[in-house]
């Protein structure tokens, strides 16, 4: 009888640490899930954000590549199509030119 009492005695504070243990892996378990979402949803901001950071730093580069881009083209332009006189282009840009330029004068004296 003694020994019957102390072996169920043990037999129990065995199976309660064992149950513990468990109980206590599976709260883990559990709890280190919750905690990669959170952690997901953050990397998940934090990529956001680095994104849109990064897209307005490539706007703002590429406006300054695009106004040096515009000017080179600008000063090519003036240079190739500003040379040629007025006799060279087509005749109808002439005309139209002159009519143009005989009406501002003529609105000016008025």
């Amino acid at each position: 009888l003694i020994l019957r009492g102390w072996y169920r005695k043990f037999k129990a504070r065995r199976d309660k640490e064992l149950l513990h243990q468990r109980i206590s892996k599976i709260q883990a378990c559990h709890k280190g899930r919750v905690e990669r979402r959170v952690i997901r949803g953050y990397l998940n901001i934090i990529t956001k954000t680095q994104a849109m950071w990064r897209c307005q730093a490539t706007m703002r580069q590429m406006r300054v590549y695009n106004s040096a881009a515009e000017a080179i083209q600008r000063v090519f332009r003036g240079r190739i199509y500003g040379k040629k006189p007025v006799g060279l282009m087509s005749e109808s840009a002439a005309r139209i030119q002159g009519l143009v330029r005989g009406h501002l004068v003529r609105a000016r004296k008025a």
